[in-house]
């Protein structure tokens, strides 16, 4: 399983190839400079996109030297990566087996993938 897990972590290392972008002349009223600049510039995410329902969900595993682990989702759809990023919006680096999370999930490529971590609650955890 570790070896699964390498594979994927490197995987979503490699970068995205973004669509070429299709050049539509309406007039001769933008400036050349900017029209050749928006298509060199890379495609951004969108932070104003919609974003999934929050679910709530149990800590199986999390590895904080590692900085990933899985999640047990309570709507009974499996288990979601974790990784530390998910986290940073509050401040956590450490969770515990039995931590009840509130979060944002979205499908990824091996299955699901924890966006967003909205809250920890402790006092369920495995100690």
């Amino acid at each position: 399983m570790l070896k699964t897990i390498t594979k994927f972590l490197l995987e979503r290392r490699k970068t995205v190839q973004v669509p070429q972008q299709q050049v539509v002349e309406e007039d001769d009223a933008r400036d050349p400079a900017s029209a050749s600049e928006e298509l060199t510039q890379p495609a951004e995410p969108q932070l104003d996109e919609p974003s999934s329902q929050p679910v709530w969900g149990k800590v199986k595993w999390y590895n904080s030297a590692k900085r990933y682990g899985f999640v047990e989702l309570a709507d009974g759809s499996g288990a979601a990566f974790l990784h530390a990023t998910a986290l940073a919006g509050i401040g956590v680096t450490a969770l515990q087996p039995g931590e009840t999370l509130t979060l944002r999930v979205a499908p990824g490529d091996r299955g699901l993938l924890v966006r967003e971590v909205l809250s920890v609650d402790s006092s369920c955890a495995f100690r």
